[in-house]
């Protein structure tokens, strides 16, 4: 077996080896910055998965905080494959469901992405002068393969594995370059509004657009409205624990705002009859019918039976990483 056999051999595995290496590390950015995060995956058909984010570049896994007892065995996290990604509506990290730790790693990261530094906003213009020079790096990689074969006696090896070196070095690029859109990138760090369609209902957005990638965009500080009905036992609880102290007895179901989020009374359900809710004392009414909690108030539904639930709305700070196929970013905002 002569050398340059033996060269070619140890160039094809130092190639596929780097190429392994790189596919490995090539995750989404957008997704990979709420990595470590507890957050919320919203599905496009409205189930919810909460846990810590792990991202890979095969897909997702969010550990649950605590176990959820199923027949005979307890779950622990949940996957979603990269194959899946087409099912995810947004991925949310939500102010007031994060501990303390965790606020201010975000709290960091958002001042971060609104007032970039020097050094980050020139490593990123680097990035994007090369990303934007990608086919020409393409060419530069065939070329050089080209040019290979035409050297030594180890040349018909390396003719008949041209193909794969091609692919492999196409591949190696493409991890490691960027996606780059002039018109986003101008955009990065402002307050921009992105219009999504769903169930023929139209919905802004309004955030700080801080990353983008061929499939994702990153809007951090959205105020996020949603509507959550609540009884008891429910994980939601769990979930909100942070700002929201919820009890029930024989008397009554009481509930009291700690901090964070608004939370607003909508009505109680019981029955599938929804029912409103008893003009509270000292309480604002909102225009459609809601009462709102201030921090501190203590909320209570008198003569509580079981089965019966209650229809919270939630106002709070959010940051959304939403798919391109159903986002687009429409304006710019101030």
């Amino acid at each position: 077996m002569d050398n340059p056999f033996l060269l070619t051999l140890f160039f094809l595995l130092t190639t596929s080896l780097l190429g392994i290496i790189l596919k490995g590390r090539s995750t989404d950015r957008c997704l990979r910055d709420l990595r470590g995060f507890p957050v919320c995956v919203a599905l496009v058909d409205r189930k919810e998965i909460w846990g810590r984010l792990r991202v890979a570049n095969s897909g997702l896994e969010l550990s649950y905080e605590r176990p959820h007892p199923e027949d005979g065995y307890n779950e622990t996290s949940a996957l979603l494959f990269g194959n899946e990604f087409d099912k995810i509506w947004h991925v949310a990290r939500h102010a007031g469901e994060l501990d303390e730790m965790d606020e201010q790693d975000r709290t960091v990261y958002l001042e971060k992405m609104s007032h970039p530094s020097v050094a980050r906003r020139l490593g990123r213009r680097l990035r994007n002068l090369v990303s934007s020079l990608k086919d020409a790096v393409l060419q530069i990689v065939g070329m050089t393969v080209q040019q290979a074969k035409k050297i030594g006696p180890g040349s018909t090896v390396l003719t008949t594995q041209d193909k794969y070196i091609t692919q492999m070095g196409h591949q190696m690029v493409s991890s490691t370059l960027y996606e780059y859109d002039v018109l986003l990138e101008g955009l990065l760090g402002k307050r921009v509004v992105v219009e999504r369609t769903r169930e023929g209902q139209r919905q802004e957005i309004v955030g700080v657009l801080a990353n983008y990638t061929s499939s994702f965009l990153e809007i951090l500080d959205c105020g996020l409205i949603e509507e959550f009905v609540l009884r008891e036992g429910s994980p939601l609880l769990h979930r909100f624990r942070r700002f929201l102290v919820v009890s029930a007895d024989r008397k009554g179901f009481y509930l009291r705002r700690l901090g964070g989020p608004e939370v607003e009374v909508k009505s109680w359900i019981q029955e599938g009859e929804e029912h409103p809710v008893v003009n509270p004392e000292e309480m604002e009414a909102s225009a459609d019918g809601g009462y709102r909690l201030d921090v501190g108030d203590r909320f209570e539904i008198p003569g509580w039976s079981e089965g019966v639930r209650i229809k919270l709305r939630l106002k709070r700070r959010t940051d959304l990483v939403m798919p391109r196929a159903s986002a687009i970013v429409r304006h710019a905002a101030t």
